[in-house]
């Protein structure tokens, strides 16, 4: 409809709402869009749209859109940031969201940051940093790393202990090992079976 004095009526057309063979009818009522006309002038058709509602993003010109979401990046209530900031940056960990579909909800991850490990769907993880993965060469040949504790949070605690028979420990470098050459019992048989005792 629409009137005009003196001249040309200026007619309206919301292919939204109007009901037309070329108009959007029910197809941008799926939910999570919305039908939205640019121009409502009976010169311009066919260019209605469907949008995707925020924070989904995307549109289809005469067509029911392909809505996507990141849930990293965007806010909502099943999002990594429900509004109170984004949990996994929080913990410093890195969010990613597997599948960007907004038919995909709830699919995002928390990620540890190298050299930590770990990750958890929907919540922070729980990270794990074995020091000796990241050092233990430092150890050398003839000693073997220990980590005691792999919580991402507990750092510089990891030691090179000597390998068997030699002894020595150290923490965050390669210990000194040490031989006692008669705490093996072929060389204490030798100097016993000879009434004497032996010494290193």
């Amino acid at each position: 409809g629409g009137a005009g004095m003196q001249g040309a009526a200026t007619c309206v057309l919301d292919e939204c709402t109007a009901e037309c063979a070329h108009c959007a009818g029910e197809t941008c009522s799926a939910e999570g869009q919305h039908c939205e006309d640019p121009e409502k002038t009976y010169d311009a058709v066919n260019d209605w749209a469907c949008v995707c509602d925020a924070p989904r993003r995307g549109s289809a010109v005469g067509a029911k859109a392909s809505c996507t979401i990141d849930e990293c990046a965007a806010v909502c209530d099943h999002c990594a940031n429900n509004g109170t900031g984004n949990i996994c940056s929080r913990h410093g960990q890195r969010c990613r969201d597997p599948d960007t579909d907004a038919r995909a909800a709830n699919d995002w991850v928390c990620e540890c940051a190298s050299p930590a490990t770990g990750g958890a769907t929907g919540m922070k993880a729980t990270c794990v940093l074995n020091e000796c993965e990241v050092h233990g060469h430092r150890c050398g040949d003839a000693a073997a790393c220990v980590d005691p504790n792999t919580q991402a949070a507990s750092t510089d605690d990891w030691s090179c202990t000597c390998v068997s028979p030699a002894t020595g420990t150290a923490v965050g470098k390669a210990p000194v090992c040490q031989i006692d050459e008669c705490n093996a019992e072929a060389n204490l048989n030798v100097c016993r079976s000879a009434g004497q005792t032996c010494v290193d």
